[in-house]
């Protein structure tokens, strides 16, 4: 099956991010705020990666972490089983995206407050 028009190729880790903006205008968005876009990943701050089970984006997500992780970066990663793309907009109503967002701030405390 062919990508629509003007979609990223499958491979492009980050290429759907951008998709839609327009010429120079997606190639500065992408050199500025797309570390994924980088060759070099090497001292990058630590991550967290929250990612719903079922998100059309998931592999570039997985594929970032590794990237991560293979240049040295401090990755935690938090697979959500099944759960949806823009679960954490439901917070009031699902309690699984309470429980991952209780998970998020508590790894974004770790990764912000742990020593050098």
């Amino acid at each position: 099956m062919a990508a629509a028009s003007g979609a990223p190729p499958a491979d492009d880790p980050v290429g759907g991010l951008t998709w839609g903006v327009d010429g120079a205008a997606a190639a500065a968005w992408a050199a500025d705020a797309a570390a994924g876009r980088a060759e070099d990943l090497t001292g990058l701050p630590a991550a967290v990666i929250a990612i719903a089970e079922h998100v059309p984006l998931r592999d570039r997500g997985d594929y970032y972490g590794r990237r991560l992780t293979e240049a040295g970066v401090s990755v935690e990663y938090l697979p959500v089983r099944g759960a949806v793309h823009g679960f954490l907009s439901f917070t009031g109503l699902v309690q699984l995206a309470r429980d991952v967002l209780d998970r998020l701030a508590d790894a974004v405390g770790r990764a912000l407050y742990a020593g050098p």
